[in-house]
């Protein structure tokens, strides 16, 4: 039997069938506490009372700015590590946020790639 873990996870993931696929990863890799948000405002209410450890973020998700702008206003307001989702190439991405709460998965990702990368990121946030 798979060992359930404590951290919360935000997936804010514009496309649902996207964000599903991730939580069904996260899921089975033993992080029963996730949330998914489909908008970026539907997020940031979801952060102010379930404060997640880590929050995983489309680099697309929002209308009037990019991900990467939500994504900082996420790391500055709360002091969360983001998981960008990413689809540019990892060297524009990288040059544009380069904060150490700020991390890249880029798309198309396999399911073993989300979970090192999570539990890289959640092992960092615990020391």
């Amino acid at each position: 039997m798979k060992k359930m873990l404590s951290e919360r996870i935000l997936v804010v993931e514009r496309e649902r069938i996207v964000a599903m696929d991730i939580d069904h990863i996260l899921r089975g890799s033993g992080y029963s506490h996730t949330t998914l948000a489909y908008s970026y405002d539907e997020a940031m209410g979801m952060i102010s009372s379930s404060r997640p450890d880590l929050v995983l973020i489309d680099e697309l998700i929002s209308d009037d700015s990019d991900g990467s702008d939500a994504g900082r206003k996420i790391m500055e307001s709360y002091k969360i590590p983001v998981l960008y989702l990413a689809s540019s190439s990892p060297s524009t991405g990288k040059r544009q946020i380069g904060d150490r709460l700020s991390h890249f998965l880029h798309k198309p990702f396999r399911a073993d790639e989300v979970s090192a990368s999570v539990k890289k990121i959640l092992s960092r946030k615990n020391k």
